[in-house]
């Protein structure tokens, strides 16, 4: 029997798979845990309610894996995540069960500086995957090869 469902939300450029170690290894008896993907919704990258579109999906994502209507939710999010899961909560009122922020970005957002902005927004477009990873690497140095890969190809 399904005691509730625990929700996990990626962060930026990262995708649901970044949670596979959690779920294989981590079975709290009676909850289900569900990876969800960000997917975008009708507003635009550079639209201040993306990450509202993003709530919006992750609620929509929980209704559909939910057997039991009322059952209840915990919401974690990591980075990027994190703001997403902050406003998914707002959503659930009393189905919310907990609420947890790994490394979590403000919901206000950070105040970089625009020479800093502009690499982090050019960083979104990459596609050489050997680019990706040294990013990746050079944030996430205690990682095993496995757990880097994962947030690469993830």
């Amino acid at each position: 029997m399904t005691q509730g469902i625990m929700v996990l939300v990626h962060g930026y450029l990262d995708g649901p798979d970044v949670w596979s170690r959690l779920v294989n290894g981590f079975a709290p008896r009676g909850w289900n845990l569900v990876p969800v993907a960000l997917r975008p919704g009708p507003a635009s990258a550079e639209s201040d309610r993306q990450l509202e579109d993003y709530a919006t999906n992750v609620v929509r994502q929980i209704r559909e894996v939910s057997t039991a209507a009322l059952a209840p939710v915990i919401v974690v999010g990591h980075s990027m995540g994190a703001q997403v899961a902050e406003l998914a909560a707002l959503k659930l009122g009393d189905r919310l069960a907990g609420l947890v922020l790994i490394t979590a970005a403000p919901l206000a957002g950070y105040s970089l500086p625009p020479a800093v902005m502009a690499r982090f927004a050019a960083r979104a477009g990459l596609t050489d995957r050997e680019a990706i990873g040294a990013g990746k690497r050079g944030l996430a140095v205690e990682l095993d090869a496995e757990a880097q890969d994962i947030l690469v190809n993830g």
